[in-house]
């Protein structure tokens, strides 16, 4: 690749990580976790909030139910491609999604809406129920709730006929 260094680079350059006699870490192995769905349902508040439901599967099929301010109401599929659900489902290994997390998160603030968040496997499925998330919950369970919303815009949906 051309081009000059950026300043993080030069400045890691010039001062960068001492070295150890071991040998390069090995790169990421593909990940095989076993995740089969993964979900995500944002409930109405007071006001304008989004409110809509969708669902990936491990074998690139997506479903999308919309039902108030958002720009697509009623039922539509699409597809997620495989690579993509890896990264989400790697994720949400990575962040215990399954084992870390409390099923309920919430706080005492009122007409906000709830985050429906699911995660299945061969081992069980798992729903969290994430109340006002602008305002509970760990981060990390906010930033992938966010992830969910990333990928789902990036799929072209089409309307299911009713």
């Amino acid at each position: 690749m051309e081009g000059e260094s950026g300043q993080l680079e030069q400045e890691f350059r010039s001062h960068p990580p001492e070295s150890t006699d071991a040998d390069e870490p090995p790169c990421r192995e593909p990940v095989t976790i076993g995740v089969t769905e993964i979900g995500l349902e944002r409930t109405p508040c007071f006001g304008f909030c989004p409110t809509y439901t969708v669902l990936f599967r491990v074998d690139g099929t997506a479903e999308y139910w919309g039902q108030g301010n958002v720009p697509r109401v009623g039922h539509y599929r699409g597809k997620l491609d495989i690579p993509s659900f890896v990264e989400l489902a790697a994720l949400a290994l990575d962040i215990g999604f399954m084992d870390q997390f409390e099923a309920d998160y919430g706080c005492l603030v009122t007409d906000n809406p709830t985050v429906f968040v699911l995660v299945a496997s061969g081992q069980g499925r798992k729903i969290i129920r994430h109340y006002a998330p602008k305002h509970s919950g760990p981060l990390r369970l906010i930033w992938f709730e966010r992830w969910i919303d990333v990928y789902a815009d990036r799929i072209k949906w089409e309307r299911v006929k009713p």
